[in-house]
């Protein structure tokens, strides 16, 4: 069973982000609920915000998600660029980055089948337009789905839970320079490639093909984005001046979810880099370049 648990009611004068508009409006209903009822029992299956803020309560207290993370990493209401519109996503959890790695909807308290579809549709379609989101939980306190965006951004599958705070090694150093380059001052931390690179490649490989499902040339593209954006990485932290972290490795984030997440954020950055490069080049007069005793133009 999720981590969320079962639904219970949490007063409006001890909600979350009181001061937003939406919350205003919620608690308006609830307050005039609880003089129309003479108690907010009930109020949770018409005003959908009793159960956002049981969701918002148990990030913090079953998934362990830091308190602090409120309004900068935590936060609602999260807008969301689909084509020419924008969406509004309940509850998104950011990375590092500020980009969201998790959606998380929910519905007024016990909706009918349709509308929990018609929610997960929605749901999917938020992370089908979020290149750095990949896992997104629905629920209306009582049915609860969690579900995750394969290599196609429009495929995906149910998974048991979303992640909660706390991936292994988190409380590890980041990885910074420390490894002397020859003939340069500068350091990377990195250790030199060995002979097993090739055997290791070749796992990397054979998993992402399993478990995604993929043929081996789509692995292989899969797995080329992945160096593409690690030596990408390594070249621009190189380039800094002081101290550095490398943006590429799973110490410091909070889940691999959001490991994931800051990884995808950099091949971004790798790509819009490469563009802005090539656009340049473009521009210029072409020019006769050797290879190999061959010749083209670039």
């Amino acid at each position: 069973m999720p981590k969320i648990g079962a639904y219970y009611c949490i007063p409006p004068d001890q909600w979350l982000f009181s001061n937003h508009g939406d919350v205003l409006e919620a608690k308006q209903r609830a307050a005039e609920w609880l003089q129309s009822k003479g108690s907010y029992e009930g109020g949770e299956r018409f005003i959908e915000e009793f159960v956002r803020q049981w969701a918002l309560k148990q990030l913090i207290d079953e998934y362990r998600y830091p308190e602090e993370w409120l309004g900068e990493r935590l936060v609602i209401e999260e807008p969301v660029k689909m084509g020419s519109d924008v969406k509004e996503a309940d509850i998104s959890v950011r990375n590092a980055n500020r980009r969201p790695f998790l959606y998380i909807e929910t519905k007024a308290l016990a909706v009918t089948d349709v509308e929990f579809r018609e929610a997960e549709r929605q749901l999917e379609s938020y992370l089908s337009s979020t290149h750095t989101a990949t896992i997104g939980l629905l629920t209306d306190g009582e049915r609860v789905r969690c579900i995750r965006k394969k290599i196609d951004p429009n495929d995906f599958e149910y998974i048991p839970d979303i992640p909660p705070y706390g991936a292994e090694g988190v409380t590890r150093a980041k990885l910074v320079r420390e490894l002397q380059l020859p003939n340069s001052t500068l350091k990377t931390g990195l250790q030199p490639i060995s002979s097993q690179y090739e055997r290791i490649l070749l796992g990397c490989h054979n998993t992402i093909r399993d478990v995604d499902g993929l043929h081996d040339d789509e692995a292989l593209d899969e797995l080329s984005k992945v160096l593409y954006t690690k030596i990408y990485d390594e070249r621009s932290t190189v380039e800094k001046e002081g101290p550095a972290e490398f943006r590429f490795q799973v110490y410091g984030a909070s889940n691999p979810s959001e490991a994931a997440s800051n990884i995808r954020d950099l091949y971004e950055d790798a790509r819009s880099k490469d563009l802005e490069v090539y656009s340049k080049r473009r521009s210029c007069p072409a020019r006769s370049v050797r290879l190999g005793g061959l010749s083209r133009v670039s």
